[in-house]
Parts: structure tokens; sequence; C-alpha cells
């Protein structure tokens, strides 16, 4: 009985502590924040947040999606800029270049895959509920059809303050199981 009651003591105390720490992180995790420069080939210079709590919130690759990587070019909101919610992220699929770029961005029944909100939060990256479908104009028989996707995020739950990085991750339409799906992910801020 004893070795009960104190075994019980000292979960108690692993699991004090371990809620101590992962409180410390969440609220130290982005009060320390620092502008750099984006440095995306092919982007024009502009400037993001990040939290130096933990560089995983910084892209180690910003995807060039406003070049039209693969097809896929997001007109608004622009990458790397603060945004309110809801947000409606619209956009072309521009297959016209397929072959030049040698990936093209599928599309089927007027829709074109997945898009779905993540928060850097606590030192990861958090999902925010499921993916959305990318809704588009054409219905897949047209090489350029307008794209739109409405995502919406309930901050009071979360808590996140201004700056906080974001991230909407792209994720082609399976048409085919003979080779993997395009996917980018598009980097935004709390505003």
């Amino acid at each position: 009985m004893k070795n009960l009651i104190y075994q019980n003591k000292i979960l108690s105390i692993v699991v004090v502590i371990l809620v101590a720490v992962g409180l410390y992180f969440i609220a130290t995790g982005q009060d320390d924040v620092v502008k750099v420069a984006n440095k995306a080939q092919n982007t024009p210079t502009t400037t993001s947040t990040q939290t130096t709590a933990n560089k995983a919130a910084t892209p180690s690759k910003t995807a060039v999606l406003n070049d039209g990587r693969c097809g896929l070019k997001v007109t608004y909101p622009v990458e790397n800029s603060r945004v309110n919610f809801p947000l409606k992220v619209t956009g072309v699929i521009d297959n016209r270049s397929a072959s030049k770029l040698g990936c093209a961005w599928n599309e089927i029944n007027a829709r074109a895959g997945t898009a779905q909100l993540f928060y850097f939060s606590g030192g990861v990256w958090q999902s925010n509920g499921i993916p959305v479908n990318i809704l588009t104009s054409a219905g897949g028989t047209a090489s350029t059809s307008a794209f739109s996707v409405n995502i919406d995020f309930l901050n009071a739950a979360v808590g996140l303050r201004s700056g906080a990085p974001m991230k909407i991750t792209f994720i082609e339409q399976n048409s085919s199981v003979l080779r993997s799906l395009d996917m980018f992910d598009y980097y935004i801020y709390m505003k």
C-alpha cells in the first residue's frame, strides 16, 4: 500500500513538471518575434515574422506558388502577409506550361485538391480541422481556371497572438496512383 502511494506521488510530480514545461514553451514560443527577409527564388523580397524559439516555424524553402508552381498560382493573399479570418484564398490553375514545367496541377470535376490550415503553437505545427476542397470554375476541361477556398479559423479557442505563423498546405487532386501528388506549403501570419 505504501508503495502505491509513493508511486502516485511521483507520478503527480512528473505530471506537474511536464505541464509547467509545456506552459513555459507555449508562453515563450511566440513572444520573441524578429523580422527576416524572404529569400525565395523568383519572388520579390518581402519581410515576414518568425519565432526564434523554434526555427520549424520558418519555411526552410518557401514554395514559389506565386510564380505558378505546377500550374497553381495563388493570387490572394500574398504569401507571408498578415491575414484575418474568415479567409478566401483565390488563384488560378494554368496548365498551359505543363510540358515546360514538367508537371501540372490536376483538376477533376471542378475540384483541384484540398487546402488545409495549420498554425504554429507550442513548438509544433497544429492542424485546424479537416482539409477544405479547392473549387474551380472550369470543371477540368479548360487549360486555365480560377479557384477559391474558404478557410475559417476561430482564434478565440486557440489564442494566437498577432504575427503568429500559419501555413496553408495545398494538396493536388488525386487522379492517378502512378505518381506522387504535388503538395505545397503557403506561409501566412495572423493579423
